[in-house]
C-alpha cells in the first residue's frame, strides 16, 4: 500500500492520520503473518547468502563509528549485568551463611 495519489497536497493533519493508520495496518499484517515473513527471510539469506553478507560488510565498512558505538554499548550492558549477577550471588550467598548459622 503506498502513499494516495496526492498524498503532498493533503493538510499536515490528514497526513498524520494517513500515516498512523497505515502504520497500524502494518502491525496487524505483521502480526497475522509473522511466522511466514520471517520464514520468507530465512530462505532469502540461505538463497542469497554473499549478498547479504556483502551487505552487511559494507554498511559496517560505512558506519564504523555507530558500529563501535553499539558494540560499547553491549560490553557496557554486559559488564553491569555481570556486576549485578555477582552482587546478587555474593548476597544470595551471605543469605545462605546467615540462615547456616541461625540454626
Amino acid at each position: 500500500m503506498s502513499k494516495p495519489k496526492y498524498f503532498d497536497s493533503w493538510p499536515p493533519e490528514k497526513q498524520e492520520e494517513w500515516r498512523k493508520n497505515y502504520l497500524e495496518y502494518l502491525r496487524k499484517y505483521y502480526e497475522q503473518n509473522r511466522e511466514n515473513l520471517l520464514e520468507r527471510e530465512r530462505k532469502y539469506r540461505e538463497q542469497n547468502r554473499e549478498k547479504v553478507l556483502e551487505r552487511k560488510r559494507k554498511y559496517r565498512e560505512d558506519n564504523r563509528d555507530k558500529e563501535s558505538e553499539r558494540k560499547r554499548k553491549y560490553r557496557e550492558d554486559n559488564r553491569t549485568q555481570s556486576a549485578a549477577d555477582q552482587f546478587f550471588l555474593l548476597q544470595g550467598a551471605a543469605e545462605q551463611l546467615a540462615n547456616l548459622s541461625q540454626k
